[in-house]
Formats: structure tokens, sequence, C-alpha cells
């Protein structure tokens, strides 16, 4: 089926990366050419036109044709056999923002068919890439209107040359994207989609369309770039969009090719795809009446199809657009060589040209066209209306790339505009409509995709903890390569909430984390790592989760290098497999602990230092992390280049000897990352690692603190002897502070500085005091005396049992899911409570819960029977093991409620059940006309929620909310009008 999309009225400027200043990298490059000039009739003609102060920053400067026509008419034709050799390559320099000149090679790209272009001679179009930023792209145009130049660069961002004015060919103005003034120029609004009345893509012959909401998960993957294929367009103007175009056909037309070209330029780079203006686009231009509701897209896309069809004829085409200055953006979904649709594409915007029409909305809607979705996760604003489609819902609030709403969707917003790149799910829809279609032609590039890999799926990682994907990259050109590591979770049928910080995070559905323009790097960081060293506040779309959920990331590889031994500036682009991660909320977060900072510990060169970390329950199953690797950055936290420890316990310390290899730096910071999977933690602040000490020895016992002896069973403690810049003199061990009658004996009381193994034991009789005793280590070395200090805890072994309180021994009429109460055992630390169905204990038990902190336990997890007995005990633990059970209670149960079930709760579903949220569909199939009341029981029968709904002819649905409710059993009864009932019994986990 097709679909339409509402009107869109909003400036967008393109930016399709951002990057450094220049300076450096163009400080050695030859002087600005005289075909340009920074001059003072360029500053003034800018200062009196309405284009500059759209502007923040601008570079003025004058062209001077005559002198640059010689060069682009040197470039040779893309795909010829002189651009294959390099014969007569044409050098293009452009005036940059930054005061500099870039160099581009270039060869003409037409985008006119050859009997359009060659009754335009006037207007020509090129291509070209970068000689000294080999990041860079350009497409420029030499029309009657002027020269114009896209610069799409990763390293420069995107830059754009134009005249001050659709008047002046003669002064231009070169301008960072970024450095456009979206408020000063004005337009706004949305293209927000709907269905349409009618499937005329399906009455076409046309193969059917996904619905909205249908994922497209399950597509193949498609590699571009090694074939171009073009497309024919028709593509139209309204009355008032000529006017604003100069007033004339061939002005309108010299306009239009602009902006095809910049569009083409994106096109190109990102889905190997050119549209080329067919023969007859002249007779498209309405130029003397109008012929289209310049304000109304809805009703130019018929009008525009029947025109279109009229004087170019149906078979003439494979995709149909209209500019107008009015309208918004308007288009069918996927109609690109669908008879009686693939005209219905509509542009209109008060000042048709420059990149916010080119990019934000012709490049915009011209994706629909080609069956791009909305890939934003926002109701929010413009994002609101029904512009959002669930299926496809992938980036966080508005979104930042081509075909999502950046800047239009209030709170929301990522940014003022949109970059010119397609999120991968956007990438993948619109190959997957272009293997429907054959009405393209093809050329060779001679251009080979790159290929991408992903680490294995299936990682659990601890929640509220930073973590990083690389992905490996391959090219068989040789090309270098950039890579999106983006989410490819969708928020489903219902819109995100309000993009914030608190809501971010805690839903187990919604995408998190939000699309940046493509890096060098193949890894991404998540949060981007300058948030996580700078310990900024999370931003919207880089929120790390509270919850347990499942992420999932793709990582989209491209070209870098874009000029192919044919010539074709054509961009190579794959998409790797999906890599799925699982969230725990039971582990996390993990955190770096010391050092942390100028107050921290300064380290020095070849001399023992510690590492600490909150390992946060991330050895347990799910996350399974047994070893860490210790990773140093010595500028800041920005790059990590010396490896520590590698592979060492998950214990929440390291200790190692600072490498002799490590210069000294008072930008230090440490990265302890898990070594099997993706999860790390970076200290908070830079420290100091200085030059070696003179020769020394330090030493330390571990663990400091809280180590547990029981009587006759014994404790050890691992005493490190570290040796300082090759120190070498024996050290003499000795340890003080023991309780009466202890012993302490040291695995050697002599050891050499740097040797390892050493520990002490202590051993404590029966009988010792219980309590804390403080213990001194003294090592010597001559007069060289050094302590460290320890605690020694004796614990107690417990003698007395505990007492039940309830149920009472021997109780009836018991709930189904009791409360078990008794009394406290001092020294204990936990408890263990089992249940019996016989009064021995029979393995195995009904239930065993352990480690219990309270004296109290609501039952959960078994279903008890009515009018049942049955058996329970409780034992104390001490850090010294459990002590004696206590005597043994028995119970007989009842049912609370005093419902039994009957015939018709056979009728009563509820899903999920349990549930790990708190809510419950409730669905009685058959009811009685007339009044029902619910009402939800908790397992000692006190009422905690009554509701009350009208049956009919239709079954009676009801959602149980028990979110506030504590985890346990409760009982729904449903009383009918007849005053029947229905009960089921209701479990939240």
């Amino acid at each position: 089926m097709s679909f339409r999309f509402l009107p869109r009225r909003r400036l967008a400027l393109l930016l399709l990366a951002a990057g450094p200043p220049l300076s450096a990298a163009h400080a050695q490059q030859r002087p600005t050419p005289t075909a340009w000039a920074d001059d003072a009739s360029a500053r003034f003609a800018a200062t009196n036109g309405t284009y500059a102060s759209w502007l923040y920053r601008y570079r003025a400067v004058s062209l001077d044709v005559a002198a640059l026509r010689p060069v682009l008419g040197a470039a040779p034709l893309e795909g010829s056999l002189a651009a294959a050799r390099g014969v007569g390559a044409a050098v293009l320099a452009l005036p940059l923002p930054d005061g500099t000149t870039g160099r581009f090679r270039l060869v003409e790209a037409p985008v006119m068919a050859p009997a359009l272009a060659h009754k335009f001679p006037q207007i020509k179009t090129y291509a070209g890439v970068g000689l000294d930023d080999p990041t860079a792209s350009v497409r420029c145009d030499l029309t009657p209107l002027g020269f114009h130049a896209q610069i799409l660069s990763r390293t420069m961002g995107t830059i754009y040359v134009d005249p001050v004015s659709i008047s002046d060919p003669t002064h231009y103005l070169s301008f960072y994207r970024h450095d456009m003034n979206r408020a000063a120029r004005g337009g706004h609004g949305a293209c927000g989609f709907v269905p349409p009345t009618t499937d005329r893509a399906r009455s076409a012959g046309a193969p059917a369309h996904e619905a909205a909401g249908t994922p497209a998960a399950l597509r193949p993957q498609v590699a571009a770039g090694n074939t171009l294929r073009s497309y024919r367009l028709a593509l139209a103007a309204t009355r008032e969009n000529v006017i604003a175009r100069g007033g004339t056909s061939v002005s309108a037309l010299a306009s239009m090719t602009t902006s095809v070209n910049r569009v083409v330029g994106v096109y190109e780079k990102e889905l190997a795809v050119r549209m080329i203006l067919v023969p007859n686009t002249d007779t498209l231009i309405a130029t003397s009446t109008s012929t289209y509701a310049n304000n109304d897209g809805f009703t130019m896309l018929s009008q525009n199809q029947r025109r279109v069809d009229r004087l170019i004829g149906t078979a003439n085409y494979d995709i149909g657009h209209v500019f107008s200055t009015g309208g918004g953006g308007v288009a069918d979904l996927g109609c690109v060589c669908r008879t009686g649709i693939k005209a219905e594409g509509v542009t209109g915007l008060d000042t048709p040209t420059g990149d916010a029409f080119d990019i934000d909305y012709v490049a915009h809607e011209m994706g629909h066209q080609f069956g791009a979705n909305h890939p934003f996760n926002s109701e929010n604003s413009s994002c609101g209306g029904g512009n959002r489609n669930p299926g496809t819902a992938y980036e966080p609030g508005s979104g930042s790339t081509i075909m999502a709403y950046a800047g239009i969707c209030g709170s929301d917003d990522l940014q003022r505009n949109s970059d010119a790149y397609f999120h991968t799910g956007s990438y993948q829809e619109i190959q997957a409509e272009i293997a429907q279609t054959s009405c393209f032609t093809t050329q060779p590039t001679g251009n080979t995709p790159p290929t991408v890999t992903v680490p294995a799926t299936g990682k659990t990682i601890p929640m509220r903890t930073p973590f990083r994907l690389t992905a490996v990259g391959a090219d068989a050109d040789g090309d270098a390569l950039t890579y999106n590591w983006e989410d490819m979770d969708r928020g489903g049928t219902r819109g995100g909430p309000p993009l914030n910080a608190t809501n971010q995070v805690i839903n187990q559905r919604d995408p998190l984390f939000r699309s940046f323009t493509a890096s060098a790097s193949p890894t991404r960081y998540f949060p981007q790592l300058f948030k996580i060293i700078s310990g900024a506040s999370p931003a919207k779309g880089e929120a790390l989760p509270t919850v347990t959920r499942a992420l999932k990331f793709r990582c989209t590889v491209r070209d870098e290098h874009l000029s192919t031994p044919l010539g074709f500036v054509v961009g190579g682009v794959d998409y790797s497999l999906t890599i799925g991660i699982k969230v725990t909320a039971t582990a996390g977060p993990f955190v770096v602990q010391a050092p942390n900072g100028p107050g921290g510990p300064q380290w020095y060169v070849d001399s023992p230092a510690t590492v600490t970390w909150d390992v946060a329950n991330t050895t347990a199953a799910p996350v399974s992390c047994d070893t860490v690797d210790i990773i140093l950055s010595r500028d800041g936290g920005l790059t990590y280049t010396d490896t520590l420890a590698a592979n060492v316990p998950n214990s929440g310390s390291a200790t190692f000897t600072v490498p002799t290899t490590v210069l000294p730096t008072t930008s230090a910071r440490v990265m302890v990352h898990a070594h099997d999977n993706f999860f790390f933690d970076i200290s908070n602040a830079s420290f100091s690692i200085l030059e070696p000490q003179a020769p020394d020895y330090a030493l330390s016992v571990t663990p400091t603190g809280n180590a547990v002896a029981c009587p006759d069973a014994p404790v050890a403690f691992t005493v490190d002897v570290a040796s300082i810049s090759s120190y070498t003199t024996p050290v003499d061990l000795t340890v003080a502070g023991l309780p009466t009658g202890a012993t302490g004996l040291f695995a050697a009381t002599t050891v050499t500085p740097g040797s390892a193994g050493n520990t002490l034991t202590v051993t404590a009789p029966a009988g010792t005091t219980p309590g804390t005793y403080p213990l001194t280590v003294t090592g010597a070395a001559g007069p060289n005396v050094k302590t460290a200090s320890v605690t020694l805890t004796i614990g107690a072994q417990l003698t007395a049992a505990t007492t039940l309180v309830g149920p009472a021994d021997a109780a009836t009429a018991q709930a189904l899911a009791p409360v078990f109460t008794w009394t406290p055992v001092p020294e204990a630390r936990t408890y263990t409570l089992e249940l019996s169905s016989d009064a021995i204990f029979t393995a195995p038990l009904l239930l065993t819960v352990p480690n219990l902190t309270v004296t109290t336990y609501a039952l959960t997890g078994v279903t008890l029977t009515d009018a049942t007995t049955y058996y329970w005990r409780v034992r104390g633990e001490s850090v010294c093991g459990p002590g004696p059970a206590s005597a043994v209670f028995s119970f007989s149960t009842a049912d609370p409620t005093g419902l039994a079930p009957d015939a018709l709760t056979d009728q009563l579903t509820v899903a999920p059940n349990p549930s790990s949220t708190g809510e419950f569909a409730v669905r009685l199939t058959k009811a009685p006309a007339g009044r029902v009341t619910l009402t939800v029981l908790d397992a000692l029968g006190r009422t905690v929620q009554t509701a009350a709904r009208t049956a009919g002819t239709a079954p009676l649905a009801h959602t149980v909310d028990l979110r506030a409710q504590p985890e346990g059993v409760y009982v729904l009864r449903l009383t009918l009008p007849d005053g029947r009932t229905a009960v089921r019994r209701l479990v939240k986990l």
C-alpha cells in the first residue's frame, strides 16, 4: 500500500560530520587562486543581501567566472576513458570558510539527460573528491545563476559556496552548515504520514509494501556502491516557484538543477542512486499560468501525477516531483516506478533554494518516495499527529537523520537540524524498495562496497554502566572507512515518553541511543567518551538504562575515499548483522573507585599501584564477568594505550607495578574493562604519574578489613612486598595485636621485594572472645622499617535456636500464602526457612529460602493447597556457619476468600500470569449483561482493589494494575450480575 505524508514546513541545515578547525590541515596550502578574491565589494554585497542575514558567520568572496570556466571545462566526463586514466584531470580550488583553500579533483557528472543538456549547455554539474582532505567530496555546478558548491567532509563538516543572492553571480558566501541561523530564515512544520483512502499502489499492479508497524529486521542485508542506479526524474515547478527562482524557465531550470545536484550528492554517497532530469523537463516548468494549487500539497499530488503523465508520458520517467512555495512536503510512500502514483511527490517552501530546501525537504520527501518511513520515536510537537511510524521508530526523540524530524519536536529535539545521511533502518527500507523496482538503468562504478563484522550477540551488561562496541571493517579497494553504530530498538505501537533523563532509562522497549555522524573509529562508546570523562549529565539520546531490558545495535560502514577508477563519486555502503545485548538490573553500576582525581594517590613509574572498583554483582549470573583488564590513558581519557593488568580477577582490587614504558603525565585516567564483555568504567578525574622514585620497597596486606576468622578455622591475609626501582634488600616480617592464644604464621618470614605469593595465616582457638582486633604487620630491611594495618574479626558460632512465632504450631484455617515470623538470634546474620509436606522434612522440600536478613517472610513461588497440613522451621547462620534448627511447627490451610472455583472460571483468562510488571489483562469471554464487580484480595484476604464494568454481548476486558503492590500472590474475584462468581489466582513476580 502507499502512504501519504502531511505537509512539512521547517528550515533545516545540512551537516554530514562535525570536525575540528582546518587551520592546521591547510596552513601550508597554496594561496587562494585568482578565480576567487576576498575583497570589499564581496563584503558589501553580502551585507546588503538577505542570504548573509541567515548566517552567523561566513566568508565573502568575489568570483572571476572567466577564470573559472576553463578549469571546469577541463573536467573529463565521469565513466570516460579520460576519467579512468586521469587524463586532463581538472583541479578546482574552492574558498573555505576558515580563510583557506580546498582543492578537488573534478569530473563532469551530469544530472540532466543528454537531450536536455544539449538544449541548455549553459547548465553544467560536476563531482569531485578532496586532494587536501581525502574525506571530502564535492558537488558543484555552473549555471546562469552562478556557481554553487556543496562539500561533504568528515573532518570539516558540510560547507556551502553560494551566491549572495539569486541575481548576483559575482559575489559569494562560503560558510559552514552549522553557521546557518534557522530562526532567522524561518520555516518549520512536519510531514506526518497517514494511510491513503485507497490502495492505489496495489491496484497499479505493484508489490504490496509493508504496513506501518511491520519491522524490516527480516529483510536481507544489502550492500551498495558497485553499481550506480539511475532513475529518470520528471521534476516540475509551479508558477510561484518559478518566480522565486528568477522568473524564467531557464533560471528555474538552473536553480532546480542545483537542487537535484545537491540531493544526488547525498544519494550517490549514501545509496549509489542518481536521478537524471528527463529530456523535456523544461515543459514541466509553469512560467505563464498556474496549473497547481501551490499552497495545497495534497491537491498537488494528483495534479502533478496527471500533468507529468500527460506532458512526459508514463513510460518516459521513473519518479516525479514538483517544487512549490507552499504546502510543505507531501509524498506517497514507495511510489518510484509505480504507474499511476510515481509522480506524487511535493516539496514546497517559501524560500525554495539552498540547503534548507534541498536536503531537509527534497531529500526527505524523495526518501519517502523511495520507501523510507519516519525513524523518530516521539509524539511531541510536530512529531505527533500520526507522524511517528511505530515499525521504524529507531531514533530517540526527534531523531537526527534525513528522514527524522530534528528541530521540530519541541523538548524532544536532539538538535536543530537533520544530518545528511540515512539511519541504517531507513537505508534498509530504501534498498528493499529499490530491490522491488526495475525501471532504473545501471552503470558499474569500479567501487567494491566494504564489509563489516560485529561481536557475537548475547552478552549481558550491568545497568547504569558505560559500554563500547567495536566493528571490524574491510575494503577490497583499500579505501578508508567510516562507521555508524546505531540503536535498532523500535518504540513499538505507542510513542515514547517525553525524552528526558528520567523517562528515557526506565522503559524496556524504546530506543535509548541516538545516531551520530560517521566516525573513522570502528568503536562507539555509549554514552560518548567525552561525556563519560567530563562527568556530564546524560544527554538526550545517550542515557544508560536502569532496568532489565534488551538492546539491539547495528553498524553501518561506508567508503571514505569516494573516487572510483571510472571517475564516479559513488560511496560504498554495507551494514552488519544486528547485535543483541541484555541489560540486567541485578548488577551495576560498575564503578572505578580509585584512583580518582588530583586528591587521590600519585603513581610512580616502576612502583606498585592499586586500582579499586565496585564489582556491583557483575561476577554473578547473568553477567558472569570473572576477569577484567585495566588500561591506562595518558591524555585525560581520550585514548587508552597502556595495559596495566590483563585478565585479572574481577575482585574489586588489583595491584601491579607501573611499567617502565609508561611516560610520566599529569593527565592519567584508568579504565577497568570487562575482559570478555562490553562494559567498563573510567576514573572520574585525572591524576599524576611521576618519574621513578629512589630504590625502596612497599608493604601492603590485604584484605585490609572485614577478614573474619572463626574458632579453629584459619583466615589468610596476602602480604605483598613490592620493589620500587629494583630494590632487593631482604625484608623481615612480624605481626602484632593477635588475640590471646591465637597464632599468626607467615609463609616466609624473610622475603625479597618483588617476590609474590607470601601469606599470613591467623588461627584463633575455640573459646576466643568474638570481636574486632587490629593487627599490625611490620617489615624491616635493616633500619628501613614499614608497617601495614589490617583488621581481624573473630566470629561467633551460634548455639541458640530461633523461636517460631507464626503461623502458630497446629494453627488452622491459614491463608494459602501465609506470612512466616520468628524471633531474632544474637550473632545471626542470615536465616534459612524450610517448608515441607511432612514432619521429618523429606527431600525434596516444598521450599527452601536461604539468606533472609529479616525475621519475616511472605510466601511466594509456591502455591499451597486448601485444607492441607504443612510443616516449617528456621535455622540461623552466623559468619561461622549455621546454628541449630528451630522446633518444627505445623499449620493447615483454608482459602481466605471463601470462594470455590466453579465452571464459569474456565471462561476467565488472565495474561500474563505470573506478571513481572504487575499488570494483568483480564478477559471474560461469556458473561450475562449487566454490572460485573472485580475484587482483588491479597494473601491475607484483604481487599486491595475493586472495579466495576458493564458486560454486554462482547467479551469483557479489564486491566488489573498491581504495580503499586508488593510481590506476592493475589486472588481475583469477579461477581456477575446473576450472583455467580469467577475466581483466578494472580502472581506478581
